[in-house]
């Protein structure tokens, strides 16, 4: 076998988990889809009042995109899919290329790499062949669950279930080729996924502006997220946006293959600033690491704040749709919830707390990578004790995620205030205040695992993550077992603000997540730095 195939299969060793896991996402969102659907909306007067709220809603077609034929099942699980899932695996995409290309060189394994009989050309082409076989793996699941879906459903063709499962990973091949660019820009991967985040996030808001208004509209051929919903899947399947995407692709992994060739290992076309810190005494620990994490929780923070915000503007429009569903009204009415907005906002924060508890696990991530650096090394050279470093991380982190749900709350209140004002200050706060918990649950895993194994942090969190977000997603549809739906860390939550936050539950949880942060500072202080 040659080496290039080496590397490849080694890349897609390393991913087909989390890829499989997306394809079966994308199977679950759309098939559950399409089931909720037809019961909350039985009847056709329902559907066509249904179209009519989303319809003409220019905060809902801003946030979500544009709606085709939703009074129909094709058309309405293309909208809510394609809301989402493309957004989800480009960003994983995007990661995962950073990670494989400058993450890799950062930490040496890139040089052992081509230290075998092989090119920096070759090689690059190698990974990003690895990385794009994964996300093949997750079009394969996707396809085949959605094709099951148009036999058994008559909903839509089999053609039309194929064409829509590529138009929703067809996100992952571009952001990947765009992050492999942005490895070879810049010196360090965090630089590098910043800068791929910022250019999804660009993505995003082009393609909001574009659809909040007719008048607009063709700004979205600016947006590769524009270009992906232009497609119109399961209802008119346009094949001009997926062109551009994957044109887009080619030319992007051209460039990252080019520009790896013609630059020296660790090396970047754009010079890395010097901290104005070195040489310097460290005189606070939890100074240096809000230094070096403040950026990244200043991001988060600000990404909760307007996706929130967004959210809250098209919250009246979505409020309408679920009154004009009776069976929607009669399930959460025995709930106890019988205003339509608190509903709303509910599904919002669980949504939310999905993304609260992804940023716990990159904190704790992120603390694996600092060590793999090198920064504790210098830091336990100092006379300072491996607790202090760890507890002080700790402190960051746990400040840092209540910030961006304080956001997302703030966030919530401000877009609701311009519309409707169905939200109040305090109930945005304490709806934000209450994904805390879980979150901190979560990342008292993650720091455990990162006591103990550290290499594999990013999965065990990331695989924890996915299956309470599928639990949530198909729990109540398929009645499954309450012992099975309580190893969902998001099933814990209050149903806030429709439902008051519940204290004895919140506590319990913050207890359990300092009980596994304290067992992770254990393993930690008894293996040896960056090895595990």
């Amino acid at each position: 076998m040659s080496t290039g195939l080496v590397i490849t299969k080694h890349f897609l060793k390393e991913r087909r988990m989390v890829a499989a896991a997306l394809g079966w996402m994308v199977a679950v969102v759309s098939i559950s889809t399409v089931y909720a659907y037809r019961t909350a909306y039985p009847h056709l007067t329902d559907r066509l009042r249904l179209s009519a709220s989303f319809s003409h809603d220019a905060g809902i077609a801003a946030v979500f995109g544009p709606a085709h034929s939703l009074e129909t099942v094709a058309g309405f699980t293309a909208f809510r899919s394609l809301a989402v899932i493309p957004l989800i695996i480009g960003i994983w995409a995007a990661l995962t290329a950073t990670k494989a290309l400058r993450g890799n060189e950062d930490t040496g394994q890139w040089e052992i790499l081509i230290s075998a009989p092989i090119t920096r050309r070759a090689a690059t082409l190698a990974a990003l062949r690895g990385i794009y076989l994964s996300l093949t793996m997750t079009l394969v699941i996707g396809s085949v669950a959605l094709s099951a879906t148009a036999l058994i459903s008559h909903d839509f063709k089999v053609s039309a279930a194929l064409f829509f499962a590529l138009a929703l990973v067809s996100s992952g091949y571009l952001f990947a080729s765009i992050g492999a660019v942005a490895s070879q820009l810049v010196s360090t991967r965090r630089t590098a996924a910043t800068i791929t985040g910022l250019v999804i996030g660009l993505s995003f808001l082009i393609r909001a502006v574009a659809d909040s208004s007719p008048s607009i509209a063709w700004v979205h051929w600016f947006s590769p997220l524009g270009w992906i919903t232009s497609t119109a899947p399961l209802t008119k399947s346009h094949w001009l946006g997926l062109s551009l995407v994957f044109a887009t692709t080619i030319i992007c992994t051209g460039i990252a293959i080019t520009l790896s060739s013609n630059r020296d290992l660790t090396a970047s076309l754009i010079p890395e600033r010097i901290s104005d810190t070195n040489g310097r005494e460290i005189k606070s620990i939890p100074r240096l690491w809000v230094k070096l994490q403040g950026l990244n929780i200043l991001s988060w923070g600000a990404g909760f704040f307007f996706m929130s915000f967004a959210f809250g503007l098209v919250a009246h429009g979505a409020t309408q749709a679920f009154s004009g569903s009776s069976t929607i009204q009669k399930t959460f009415g025995a709930l106890g919830i019988t205003k339509m907005s608190e509903l709303f906002f509910g599904i919002i924060f669980l949504m939310l707390s999905t993304g609260l508890m992804f940023a716990a696990n990159s904190h704790a991530a992120a603390f694996r990578e600092q060590e793999a650096e090198g920064y504790i090394d210098h830091l336990l050279v100092s006379p300072k004790s491996r607790t202090q470093v760890y507890l002080s991380r700790l402190l960051v982190s746990i400040v840092g995620l209540t910030f961006i749900a304080l956001m997302a709350g703030f966030g919530a209140f401000s877009g609701s205030s311009l519309r409707t004002g169905d939200l109040g200050i305090k109930d945005a706060l304490m709806a934000g205040l209450n994904m805390v918990p879980s979150a901190m649950v979560l990342f008292g895993v993650s720091l455990l695992v990162f006591g103990f194994y550290p290499r594999a942090v990013s999965i065990v969190g990331q695989s924890l993550l996915a299956w309470s977000f599928l639990l949530e997603l198909i729990g109540s549809t398929l009645k499954l077992n309450h012992y099975i739906l309580d190893t969902s860390f998001l099933h814990h939550m209050a149903f806030a603000p429709a439902a008051s936050p519940r204290g004895g539950q919140n506590l319990l949880l913050l207890g359990i997540a300092v009980v596994l942060s304290l067992a992770g500072l254990v393993g930690f202080s008894r293996r040896d730095t960056a090895l595990g």
